[in-house]
């Protein structure tokens, strides 16, 4: 509002540009860029404020019709709008974090298309083991570090050691007690294998 009072009060005094604001408040191009225009608005300095009020009214024949309103009352409504907008981006941007966390991840690093190829897995001691450079992938993909990922059907481990490998938390289950146990030395190689080579844990 306190835009809409100063940018009326310069459209109604016929004959007066905006540039002459700066020439009233003795700047360049500051005053007519920042007071008047529809972006990088800024409130007045009292200073200033007082010099429009003088230029305007001198210009209009001194009547003192133009930017009556008293600046203090001016910058205390700037400083209420001020505040509500303030309280309004920090709301939106709970909103927006709120958003962020709930939208599903997916960090495509270029390699992420229709058709995977890759070469098999080696032999685990599970039957169908899955390749580490797959799990890699999907997990990287759909996951951010310190996420949590589920394996329902964890096998010899593989989803688990690539999780853990890629900073996220993991667990998993499997009916059968000798790849539950497979799974679990996997694991603790892979880490003892990295804390070996002073890799990030």
């Amino acid at each position: 509002m306190s835009r809409a009072v100063l940018r009326m009060a310069a459209v109604v005094a016929a004959g007066i540009a905006f540039e002459k604001a700066n020439t009233y408040c003795g700047t360049a191009s500051m005053a007519g860029g920042h007071y008047f225009a529809r972006s990088q608005w800024c409130l007045p300095t009292a200073e200033h404020y007082a010099n429009l009020q003088r230029g305007l009214n001198a210009e209009a024949g001194g009547d003192n019709e133009y930017l009556r309103c008293e600046y203090e009352d001016l910058r205390r409504e700037y400083e209420y709008l001020r505040r509500e907008y303030e309280y309004l981006r920090r709301e939106y941007e709970d909103l927006r974090r709120e958003y962020e966390d709930l939208r599903p991840t997916f960090n495509n690093p270029g390699l992420v298309s229709s058709v995977w190829q890759g070469p098999p897995a080696g032999r685990v001691g599970h039957e169908t083991p899955k390749p580490e450079w797959l799990l890699e992938r999907i997990i990287s993909t759909t996951n951010n570090r310190g996420d949590l990922v589920f394996d329902p059907f964890m096998g010899s481990g593989t989803t688990a050691v690539v999780a853990d490998r890629l900073g996220c938390g993991w667990f998993g289950c499997d009916i059968n007690r000798e790849y539950v146990e497979l799974a679990l030395e996997r694991i603790e190689a892979d880490r003892l294998e990295r804390s070996q080579l002073g890799l990030e844990l």
